[in-house]
């Protein structure tokens, strides 16, 4: 049978037997109401109410319709039992028990939600609007999401490089590091220089012939033997002597033999831009021998040198 709320109107499909031979104490379940429903055949309304029931709706309890839907599953009734209410009851059998237990349950629904019973099923579903509500807070998340997601793929700053991946920190640099480097680099510069001059000698002496003079000094063989005197420290002027323009070459004269050796006649020669001899002029040197490893000074002159002379050059006059 179909029973409707005296309150709010819902309906809901409850069996006959539920309500026993007298009747049973009600609660909706959308809006909370409490009254004592007659058992079914009876009127809905006794001239004698029950003192303990709820007062007669503001408006008129509409007659349920004759037609007897299929029992439905009892596990779907939407009632709850009044403890304080309910009027003295025959002793509960199986069924009232179950239908007890049923009862409490559907009264605890969390939220208060409305359960509407459809006749010819034994199983409530919530209404559309909670379905909606429901959906509300996904779609929020959602849209969370994918805002969150945006602005993920929007972000132009890398991502920060671990640093297991990434090279040491630089340290701090000292004020005495660059100081220390430049002697470091000098002491090895120096120390190269003297490996190549000490093995390079005889190169170097051949190059420069007062490098000879050095060696000698320190004691280093140059690795050849020269049996003549050498020029050494060579340096030019020109100078005027009253009318005259004299062209003055000064030097010394080195033996790096380990025997006395003659000294050749002094032999000066000016040459033009290409090369070519000018002029020539000999002089004797200072003393006709020098002792092994001496040096002397010499000087040899020329009077009125060519205006064309680019150059010079000081030997040893070879004997006619």
């Amino acid at each position: 049978m179909i029973i409707t709320c005296p309150s709010c109107a819902a309906k809901f499909n409850l069996p006959e037997s539920a309500l026993g031979s007298k009747g049973r104490t009600l609660r909706c379940a959308k809006c909370g109401h409490t009254w004592h429903h007659p058992p079914a055949g009876a009127d809905d309304f006794d001239d004698d109410p029950d003192p303990f029931a709820a007062p007669p709706p503001a408006r008129p309890q509409p007659a349920p319709p004759p037609a007897r839907a299929p029992a439905p599953d009892l596990d779907a009734l939407p009632f709850e039992r009044d403890p304080e209410g309910a009027p003295p009851k025959a002793p509960a059998t199986n069924f009232d028990q179950e239908l007890s237990k049923l009862e409490d349950m559907l009264g605890k629904l969390p939220g208060g939600e409305f359960m509407e019973s459809k006749p010819g099923r034994g199983r409530g579903r919530t209404t559309l609007d909670d379905d909606l509500d429901d959906d509300e807070p996904r779609k929020k998340r959602r849209g969370d999401d994918i805002e969150d997601l945006d602005a993920l793929l929007a972000s132009t700053d890398p991502d920060p490089i671990p640093r297991v991946f990434t090279g040491p920190r630089p340290t701090k640099r000292g004020p005495g590091t660059g100081l220390l480097k430049a002697v470091v680099a000098l002491l090895v510069a120096l120390w190269v220089v003297a490996l190549a001059g000490y093995f390079l000698r005889a190169q170097a002496v051949a190059l420069v012939p007062a490098l000879g003079s050095l060696y000698a000094l320190l004691g280093i063989d140059t690795g050849e033997t020269r049996d003549t005197v050498i020029f050494q420290n060579v340096v030019s002027t020109l100078e005027a002597q009253g009318d005259r323009r004299v062209l003055v070459v000064r030097g010394l004269l080195f033996n790096p033999s380990a025997e006395e050796r003659p000294v050749p006649e002094l032999e000066l020669v000016v040459m033009d831009e290409d090369g070519k001899v000018l002029q020539r002029v000999r002089d004797k040197p200072p003393q006709p021998t020098l002792a092994a490893g001496a040096q002397m000074p010499f000087q040899i002159t020329m009077e009125n040198p060519s205006q064309l002379a680019r150059d010079f050059r000081i030997l040893f006059s070879s004997s006619d």
